[in-house]
């Protein structure tokens, strides 16, 4: 680091005073030059150095804006792009409507499901209310029928028996009656049968059966209806799209991306700190952050507790307090400066106070005064500049609380020289004069 030499080359016997000024100046308390005196003595500036035990310095910190969200959209289901409603860099609001798949198979598909069910209820309603007075009486006609039937057909076997037994059919007709008496006798018990269910009512089994049919009825139509709704995309906040990657036509598959959308209403500066400073910083606190030469204030949203293993350094996420007027976007460069106070022994010198010497040292000029206290010999001190700020350096060295440092001049003394110090005047404030 280079420390600026002094531009001082000398001072004007007379007072500089600024009237009429607004506001007032700064200017010295007095004047003079650098010629020497009667006894061949130059004078010179010099400070009583205090020492300074801290100071507030700021640290600048690079990082990017992002958006506080950003999505992918995509939608639920494959299928073909019907519609693409929204243009790259259009402005957008929850819940709008920003694309749509063809749905023509999938509404076919519900209004099949929807008769289906209709028919399925209607037949419950008809378990439920029992089986009509006429149909009871067919089933009883019908048992009549059978057991008219049985009758003859078993009479018929009881003649063939007879004439079997002498002899006078063969056995072949014998057994065709004895078959049909069985098959009558089968039918006569299933008409009972159907007329005792019929006479009982519907069961609770069937019943139980058509309710389960209904049921997965309508979790089929529940299910058509939710691939509907995964067959359009809305906006999950408000914000811009920054990207359509999808037109019209295309066929998609699920997951694939459609859109891309960025909540940048709120916008955040992500920015890497050392691990020191993340420690110092406290959630909720603000910070100022530069944006296209834009001082803004942020807010201290998280930090992040893990040490990224590339750049060594923890995320700080702090969200702007942005203004119609300020000129921020997705992207843009943010630097964060965070004020750190930091403990040192040390003096603030005048940066007219010091000079370079050999193999990047720095030297300044004490004033060791004899025994009158108005002569003193210039004596050098190496020191060591630990930081800059403005018109002054803050330095240690071979230097001690009380020294007389020169300020001014330091170019044109050496090592070993009389001369007569004087105390730097203390700048004062001029009132506006008056008109």
């Amino acid at each position: 680091m280079n420390a600026p030499r002094s531009g001082f080359s000398g001072w004007n016997s007379n007072f500089a005073l600024a009237l009429g000024l607004s506001g007032g100046l700064l200017v010295a308390s007095a004047a003079w030059t650098h010629a020497a005196d009667e006894a061949g003595l130059i004078t010179v500036q010099v400070e009583s150095i205090q020492p300074a035990s801290a100071w507030e310095t700021k640290a600048t910190f690079s990082g990017i804006i992002k958006p506080k969200r950003k999505s992918e959209l995509s939608f639920e289901r494959s299928g073909r792009v019907d519609e693409i409603l929204v243009e790259q860099g259009d402005r957008v609001t929850a819940g709008q409507t920003l694309a749509r798949l063809n749905t023509e198979q999938l509404e076919a598909q519900l209004r099949k499901l929807e008769a289906d069910q209709r028919a399925a209820e209607a037949l419950l309603d008809e378990l439920k209310a029992g089986p009509r007075v006429e149909t009871i009486d067919a089933a009883r006609a019908n048992v009549r029928e059978q057991e008219v039937q049985l009758e003859l057909a078993t009479s018929n076997l009881r003649r063939r028996q007879r004439l079997l037994q002498e002899r006078l059919v063969a056995r072949e007709e014998f057994d065709q009656a004895e078959s049909a008496v069985e098959r009558w006798e089968a039918t006569r018990l299933m008409a009972q049968k159907q007329l005792e269910d019929l006479e009982l009512g519907t069961r609770k089994e069937k019943l139980a059966s058509q309710v389960a049919v209904i049921e997965s009825l309508q979790a089929a139509i529940a299910a058509a209806r939710v691939d509907l709704d995964h067959s359009v995309i809305k906006s999950p906040f408000d914000g811009s799209i920054i990207a359509r990657d999808i037109d019209e036509g295309s066929v998609v598959g699920s997951g694939r991306s459609v859109l891309t959308i960025s909540e940048d209403a709120v916008l955040q500066a992500h920015v890497g700190v050392p691990p020191a400073v993340a420690q110092s910083l406290v959630v909720g606190s603000i910070v100022r952050v530069v944006v296209r030469d834009q001082s803004l204030a942020a807010r201290i949203k998280s930090v992040v507790a893990q040490v990224d293993e590339a750049t060594r350094s923890q995320e700080v996420v702090a969200t702007l307090a942005l203004t119609p007027e300020d000129k921020v976007v997705p992207g843009d460069i943010a630097r964060m400066e965070v004020a750190r106070s930091l403990t040192v022994e040390g003096f603030w010198l005048d940066t007219a106070a010091v000079m370079q010497a050999q193999r990047g040292l720095w030297e300044c000029y004490v004033i060791e005064l004899d025994k009158s206290g108005d002569v003193g010999v210039a004596v050098r001190r190496s020191v060591e500049i630990l930081q800059t700020e403005g018109n002054r350096v803050l330095v240690r060295g071979a230097i001690r609380t009380g020294d007389r440092v020169v300020v001014s001049a330091i170019h044109r003394l050496s090592a070993g020289q009389r001369v007569r110090p004087v105390v730097k005047p203390t700048a004062v404030k001029l009132e506006k004069a008056a008109p």
